[in-house]
C-alpha cells in the first residue's frame, strides 16, 4: 500500500486577488420514464427543476423537414422558461435515446437472444482453447 507521502504534491502559485479555479459542480442522478401512453416522470433531488417539452411533429417532404426541425427548435426554446433557454442547446445534451414500445414477450425475446448470444460466445472459447491445445501440443 502506497503511502500518501510517496504521492507528488502540486502546488499552483497564483497572484494576490486572483480567484479559485472554478470547481465542477456534482453530478445530480435524474431518471425520466416514459409510459406507453405517453405519461412521462422524472424522478430526481427536490433541488431539480426539470421541465419537459413534448416536440412538434416535424415529418414532412424531405425538402422542407430541417426547415421545419430549425423552427421547432426555435418556438420550444421560446416556450422555455427564461433560466432553461441556456441550457436548450446541442452542447448541453447529457443523454439520447429512442422511445420504443415495451412488452413482456418483447423482453422474453430479447432475454433468448442474450441467451443464445451468451451460448455462442461459451462455443466459441471452447473452440479456440480447444484449437491452442492441437498447436501447443
Amino acid at each position: 500500500m502506497k503511502s500518501k507521502a510517496n504521492k507528488p504534491r502540486r502546488i499552483v502559485l497564483r497572484t494576490a486577488g486572483e480567484p479559485e479555479p472554478a470547481r465542477r459542480p456534482e453530478a445530480v442522478p435524474v431518471v425520466v420514464e416514459l409510459h406507453s401512453d405517453g405519461f412521462v416522470q422524472v424522478f430526481g433531488p427536490r433541488h431539480v427543476r426539470p421541465v419537459i417539452v413534448d416536440r412538434f411533429d416535424d415529418s414532412g417532404p424531405p425538402e422542407i423537414q430541417a426547415d421545419m426541425a430549425t423552427l421547432a427548435d426555435l418556438y420550444h426554446e421560446l416556450e422555455l422558461p427564461r433560466l432553461h433557454r441556456l441550457f436548450y442547446w446541442p452542447v448541453h445534451v447529457l443523454a439520447v435515446g429512442m422511445v420504443r414500445r415495451r412488452t413482456p414477450e418483447g423482453e422474453r425475446r430479447r432475454q433468448e437472444s442474450l441467451s443464445m448470444i451468451r451460448e455462442c460466445a461459451s462455443i466459441h472459447t471452447e473452440l479456440l482453447e480447444r484449437q491452442k491445445g492441437r498447436v501447443s501440443a
